[in-house]
């Protein structure tokens, strides 16, 4: 169980080195070296608090974004291979998320007790993508590192959000 905890807790976040991906882009196959791996999988959980908080607090409508996210990422991330169908899966609905549910949940955040807050940790956590894409094959870990930021940013400004008075859908 320590060693089990280590392996996914601490070794990440110890062995944040570069380490330089095959001739193929890719590290044994795997989007990131697999330290990179964990630490990504281990912020994922993140998600899971908050889409509870959002049931307890009545928010259903809003407990798809976090929920699915959680759902979606453990599965990939758990073994992220470059081909396959968890790949899709996570990437399509994260597509869906950002295109779709984030707008609307940004739209349902107008008038919030907590909106401003919501929108700059938003942003934040938004900012943190082009930061992990562009640092991808430079620095792995910094990559790795910065597209965790994007779930706990997102974690943490949708509990803020939860945690004040929503107004109710006005359309």
């Amino acid at each position: 169980m320590i060693r089990r905890l280590y392996n996914f807790i601490i070794y990440p976040f110890v062995s944040l080195e570069h380490i330089p991906p095959d001739e193929d882009g890719c590290y044994n196959g795997l989007v990131y070296p697999k330290t990179h791996n964990n630490l990504i999988w281990c912020v994922a959980w993140a998600s899971l608090p908050s889409g509870i908080y959002a049931i307890t607090r009545g928010y259903y409508d809003l407990s798809v974004v976090p929920l699915g996210v959680f759902s979606t990422s453990l599965m990939y991330w758990s073994h992220p291979d470059t081909k396959s169908w968890r790949r899709y899966i996570d990437i399509s609905y994260v597509i869906s998320y950002v295109s779709c549910a984030l707008l609307y949940q940004v739209v349902r955040a107008i008038g919030a007790e907590y909106m401003l807050h919501y929108y700059i940790i938003t942003s934040i956590g938004v900012g943190c993508y082009p930061i992990s894409h562009y640092y991808h094959y430079k620095h792995s870990w910094v990559s790795a590192v910065f597209h965790g930021a994007i779930h706990v940013f997102g974690t943490i400004a949708n509990i803020i959000l939860y945690s004040g008075y929503i107004p109710e859908r006005w359309w």
